[in-house]
């Protein structure tokens, strides 16, 4: 399990009865991070033999449901199995408070649980450090944001975050959800190895132009609908043979070393 990216799921936010919503996990040899936490997580990850106790630190982009809904269920099933080891959760600043409420209010608190549990708020542009071999640095991208003139809602927070990961000497871009093509830009993909990109939000057609643009730059396509693989599929034919080996369909337990 040591140095890779694992795909606990690749679906989007339409539950699927072949696939789980998306969610990575980045390994370092010490270090496990998953990223996202939707509806049935801990059952994709035992699906995928992880054990739920090995998980290091959770890292949650955004408050749609299919991205951080199962987090509570995570966290009991980690508690009925006497986790020792210590947990971190992060989440932008400004969400601390609302995952404390989210757990409380799911009968979760911090004094009564089997091991250590923490809420860090991470901020955009500020890269924190998990581990000698992994750290992320956030960014805000346009995904949500076409809901802040709804007029009856003004104490939600209407944030959604993208991330760069620096693993070991490999710089790797999770856009997570975007809201347009511009969000695909928000780090500098020449300096990028991998792009791990949601394709349900964005016309695909930009990706092969990054291909051209970028020819270091490898791209696995994540967070699509049931219908929609066949689909990327047949499209994805279309590419020269060297791109071909450039841009993937992820798949639900497909890894990267």
């Amino acid at each position: 399990m040591n140095n890779q990216i694992l795909f606990i799921g690749t679906s989007s936010g339409k539950t699927s009865l072949k696939r789980f919503h998306s969610s990575l996990l980045l390994n370092t040899e010490k270090f496990r991070l998953l990223i996202d936490a939707g509806d049935s997580v801990s059952r994709a990850l035992l699906k995928q033999k992880i054990d739920l106790n090995n998980i290091n630190a959770i890292l949650i982009s955004h408050f749609h449901a299919d991205h951080y809904s199962g987090l509570a269920s995570l966290v009991t099933q980690m508690h009925l199995s006497k986790r020792k080891n210590s947990l971190k959760i992060f989440v932008h600043k400004k969400f601390a408070k609302q995952i404390k409420i989210f757990l409380n209010q799911s009968y979760l608190f911090e004094e009564k649980l089997t091991f250590n549990l923490t809420i860090n708020g991470y901020d955009f542009g500020k890269e924190i450090e998990l581990d000698k071999n992994l750290s992320f640095t956030p960014k805000q991208n346009s995904h949500i944001r076409n809901k802040r003139n709804l007029k009856n809602y003004n104490g939600i927070k209407f944030i959604s975050s993208s991330f760069l990961f620096s693993l070991y000497d490999k710089k790797i871009f999770y856009t997570s959800d975007v809201g347009d093509k511009e969000d695909l830009y928000l780090f500098d993909l020449s300096k990028i190895d991998l792009l791990i990109s949601e394709v349900t939000h964005i016309d695909k057609e930009i990706f092969q132009k990054i291909l051209t643009q970028f020819e270091n730059l490898q791209i696995y396509l994540t967070h699509y609908d049931d219908n929609a693989f066949d689909e990327l599929k047949s499209w994805r034919k279309n590419f020269s043979k060297s791109d071909l080996g450039r841009l993937k369909i992820a798949k639900d337990g497909m890894k990267i070393s």
